[in-house]
């Protein structure tokens, strides 16, 4: 079984505090940054962490650090693509 996926475009400045954030809810989603210049960033999610890191992204949303997000077909399934 393979994790849920999400992008979400992060307000440069605070992609520090976002991340350490994210990581004191130990488990609920591996993230790594995409495109740096963009600040885009990719999250995998386990199925059973998915309602809270939602909860997570739109309290961020609502404080402005996060600008956008969307969940996606998860990219790693794809095999094209480099990792």
């Amino acid at each position: 079984m393979f994790s849920e996926y999400y992008l979400a475009y992060l307000k440069k400045e605070e992609c520090y505090f976002f991340s350490a954030a994210l990581k004191s809810l130990e488990h609920v989603a591996l993230a790594r940054t995409l495109e740096k210049d963009k600040s885009l960033w990719e999250f995998f999610v386990s199925e059973e962490n998915e309602d809270t890191f939602i909860k997570f992204l739109k309290y961020f949303q609502k404080q402005k650090i996060v600008i956008d997000f969307e969940k996606c077909e998860n990219r790693l399934l794809d095999p094209e693509t480099e990792v």
